[in-house]
C-alpha cells in the first residue's frame, strides 16, 4: 500500500532541506522522541526513537539521500503503534518561490487487512502531520524574518 501526504510550509525548500538531509539530527522531535539514538554515519545508518524512556524504539535506516532532488529515504525496520511492516518513507523538498515549499512524505507499507488499512490511513496523515508541525516550529525559531535578512545584508555592505 502507498500513501502520501503534502504539507506547505512558508520556507525556502533549502532551508527546509538542512533539517530534512541530517538524518541523524532529531533534536527538533525532542518533543516526540524525548530520547534519540544514532548509530553509524551515512547510507545504513540507523535512529532509533524512542517515545518514552522505558519503550521498544522505532528504528529507521537511512537508505538513500539525493541532495539534486531534495530526497531522503529511509526503511522503518520497526514501528511503535503502526501494526504494519515493510516500511520504507521518503521525504521530499519541493520549491514553491522563494519562502515556501512544499513537503511530501510518501508512505510504503504492508498490512495484514483491507480493514486495518483504511483504519491506518488517517493515523499516517496525523502522524506525519505532527511531525511536520515540529519542523514548522523549528523552522520558525531558527530563521529571521526575511526582512531582517535583508537589513542585515545591507548593514554588511
Amino acid at each position: 500500500m502507498e500513501v502520501t501526504v503534502h504539507r506547505e510550509l512558508p520556507f525556502a525548500a533549502g532551508a527546509v532541506w538542512q533539517v530534512l538531509r541530517d538524518f541523524g539530527n532529531l533534536h527538533w522531535l525532542s518533543t516526540l522522541f524525548p530520547r534519540i539514538e544514532v548509530i553509524g554515519e551515512g547510507i545504513g545508518m540507523q535512529r532509533l526513537l524512542y517515545p518514552t524512556a522505558d519503550s521498544r524504539p522505532a528504528i529507521h535506516q537511512l537508505d538513500a539521500l539525493d541532495e539534486d532532488r531534495m530526497r531522503i529515504r529511509c526503511l522503518i525496520l520497526r514501528t511503535h503503534y503502526l501494526p504494519i511492516t515493510d516500511v520504507a518513507l521518503t521525504l521530499g523538498v519541493d520549491p514553491l518561490g522563494r519562502q515556501r515549499s512544499n513537503t511530501s512524505a510518501h508512505w510504503q507499507f504492508s498490512a495484514p487487512s483491507d480493514a486495518e488499512r483504511c483504519d491506518l490511513l488517517p493515523v499516517i496523515e496525523a502522524w506525519t502531520m505532527a511531525i511536520s508541525d515540529r519542523l514548522n516550529d523549528h523552522l520558525q525559531s531558527h530563521t529571521p524574518p526575511p526582512q531582517l535578512k535583508q537589513a542585515a545584508r545591507a548593514g554588511n555592505a
